[in-house]
């Protein structure tokens, strides 16, 4: 009995490295979303907090330069925040594009499993049929040479 190949192996190889290779890509992309988030939330925090204080200032005794100071703070903060914001929603984009990606690297491997899957039990019913044939003309032919007359002279 001859060992199964399937004839597209190493695309289906290929197909599986690719989708591996995907994973690990929307792994990364996810984390880098995730840091980007993380750092936004954070400079929002600084921002509202940085809004309290000048707040706070408005109501205490404070010098107009410091007010100016507090306030070219938040204009920086502001700028920050937006930057944050740019990047955290291309980190967001860059993962969804990675799990599209992904998707579509696994529904390729699958279709290639399925096919795969097909040729092999299309492979094992011809063998098993070729087997049997084998074994019922070897009994046919045991049969033939008892039933004849030189046969049952043995």
């Amino acid at each position: 009995m001859k060992q199964f190949m399937f004839r597209l192996q190493r695309l289906l190889e290929q197909r599986a490295d690719q989708e591996k290779k995907l994973a690990v890509a929307l792994s990364h992309a996810l984390d880098r979303a995730s840091e980007a988030r993380d750092a936004q939330e954070t400079l929002d925090e600084v921002r509202r907090a940085s809004v309290d204080q000048l707040v706070a200032a408005h109501s205490a005794n404070v010098t107009a330069g410091q007010l100016q100071n507090i306030g070219f703070l938040l204009e920086q903060l502001d700028e920050y925040v937006a930057m944050a914001s740019a990047q955290s929603e291309k980190a967001e984009a860059e993962a969804v594009e990675a799990r599209e990606e992904l998707v579509i690297a696994h529904q390729a491997k699958c279709a290639l499993d399925r096919l795969r899957e097909r040729r092999h039990v299309e492979w094992v019913r011809t063998d098993t049929m070729l087997d049997q044939r084998t074994l019922d003309e070897f009994a046919l032919s045991r049969f033939t040479i008892n039933a004849s007359p030189l046969g049952a002279n043995r």
